[in-house]
């Protein structure tokens, strides 16, 4: 049986010389994504562990853990962004606590948090232990943090948004730090509140292993990708119009 060659289309012009425009493009998307940090997403979906579980299937809330350098007063630091998103729809329930497991090193005797955007926590709290409002339904958790409990417009309700910065001042810490159980299985925690029909009740929920994502590039970055595709393309066309010169 006499075998036949595959056809393979014959590239433009010098050999290879098609291809150069796909791997410039390609070798700038690299760096231009490559640098993307990694993040660590906890997602409360119930049952509660304690208590009244939310109104609605879950997911509830979710804690979005990614490294950051921020400036902290006139000291930069190496550290990580939490930010929560709250998804309660019951119209009197609120989102009052939420912790987090940390491991070392660096110890935690210079673990800081500052506020970024959206609601405004009211306390933090550090150390191994019952972090506020969580009591020690899901065990103890080094890291905590409150938001308003009284009936006013500040409490943490469905629909927003809460970003804290959380540092060390005695050396840099990665959202890795906090990819951690304790000694109950839990990696964090919520308290819920005004949950059911008279907004009495309330319910503590666990997480388990966060799901590890790559952070999306930013608009700047599949610009630089698009500029240097057109880069490329126009430096394969000059020298295939010089060759045929």
């Amino acid at each position: 049986m006499i075998m036949s060659k595959p056809f393979l289309p014959r590239l433009p012009g010098r050999r290879g010389e098609g291809l150069r425009p796909l791997v410039a493009a390609l070798a700038i998307f690299v760096l231009a994504t490559g640098n993307a940090s990694a993040a660590l997403v906890f997602t409360f979906s119930g049952p509660a562990v304690s208590g009244t579980t939310p109104q609605g299937p879950g997911p509830y809330a979710t804690a979005t853990l990614q490294n950051a350098t921020q400036l902290v007063g006139s000291t930069s630091y190496n550290g990580v962004l939490f930010t929560v998103d709250n998804d309660l729809i019951g119209a009197q329930e609120f989102l009052s606590a939420i912790a987090f497991n940390y491991k070392e090193p660096p110890d935690d005797s210079g673990l800081a948090a500052v506020y970024v955007s959206g609601n405004q926590f009211d306390t933090a709290s550090f150390g191994l232990g019952n972090p506020s409002g969580l009591g020690n339904a899901l065990g103890t958790f080094s890291l905590g943090y409150n938001y308003e409990t009284a009936n006013n417009p500040n409490r943490f309700v469905g629909g927003e948004t809460s970003t804290i910065f959380v540092y060390n001042t005695s050396g840099n810490i990665f959202e890795t730090n906090f990819n951690v159980a304790n000694s109950d299985g839990f990696y964090s925690a919520i308290h819920v509140q005004g949950i059911g029909t008279s907004g009495n009740d309330s319910g503590k929920l666990g997480s388990g292993p966060p799901v590890s994502t790559q952070a999306v590039p930013e608009p700047a970055s599949f610009a630089t990708v698009g500029i240097g595709t057109l880069l490329g393309f126009g430096f394969a066309w000059r020298r295939r119009k010089r060759a045929v010169a």
